[in-house]
């Protein structure tokens, strides 16, 4: 399923990186869903069934990245989960929960930044845990 055909939930608490990631979202995804923090995200998850796949940061107010993937992974495993965050060392624990993408910002290329989401969405069987360095 390419990413034309996905719904997105996308989470990021900075508003200069979410709306660059929603300018460029906006153009590919069918539908696109957007919080500002782990809590605005349970409740988007909660009242749209149609979701498809979780663009989250991590270091967020109200509700971590970490904990939002733990509750998504648990209630929603079929859901692919991406976290995009600069702290390097969350990836073990990303790992252990069953996150699908670990990529690390800032990341320079938002184009970069569409193909890895689209390869998330075309083959969620193994998890990508990527950074630009």
């Amino acid at each position: 399923m390419s990413l034309e055909e996905k719904s997105i939930l996308y989470v990021e608490d900075s508003k200069e990186l979410r709306d660059t990631v929603v300018e460029y979202l906006l153009d590919d995804a069918k539908v696109l869903h957007i919080a500002s923090n782990g809590v605005e995200a349970l409740e988007l998850l909660k009242e749209h069934n149609d979701i498809d796949f979780i663009i989250s940061d991590i270091d967020m107010p109200k509700m971590n990245g970490i904990e939002l993937a733990k509750w998504a992974k648990k209630e929603y495993p079929s859901i692919p989960f991406a976290i995009i965050t600069a702290y390097e060392h969350y990836r073990a624990e990303a790992e252990s929960i069953g996150v699908d993408l670990y990529l690390l910002k800032p990341f320079t290329n938002v184009v970069q930044f569409g193909k890895l989401i689209e390869l998330v969405c075309e083959s969620t069987s193994s998890s990508l845990l990527i950074d630009e360095k």
